[in-house]
């Protein structure tokens, strides 16, 4: 048997007069029936996960950036900032220009 699915939310197909039911997506047909399923829409192999599953690159928060990393930052996004700037002044500056660029 051969793992199938469709983008097109099939519930079932039918090949040869026998139907095969989607369990989660997900359809088990005989080999020989791929290429003719494939014409009607379904694809060969597993369901992927959803995109919103794959894992997110965890940043640190801004205020953790030790200092070079918020001047890079700030020289990167074009922010003119004094060069006496405090560190809470350059974090409030950076995270904003961060949080306007998302």
């Amino acid at each position: 048997m051969a793992k199938m699915y469709s983008n097109s939310n099939h519930t079932s197909v039918c090949w040869q007069g026998e139907i095969f039911e989607a369990v989660d997506g997900q359809f088990d047909v005989p080999e020989a029936a791929i290429n003719d399923l494939v014409s009607h829409g379904l694809i060969p192999g597993e369901v992927p996960p959803p995109i919103s599953q794959a894992p997110v690159p965890q940043l640190r928060p801004v205020p953790q950036w030790s200092n070079e990393a918020l001047q890079a930052k700030a020289v990167e996004l074009g922010l003119t900032l004094e060069a006496d700037i405090s560190r809470p002044d350059l974090i409030k500056a950076v995270a904003a220009a961060v949080a306007a660029k998302d």
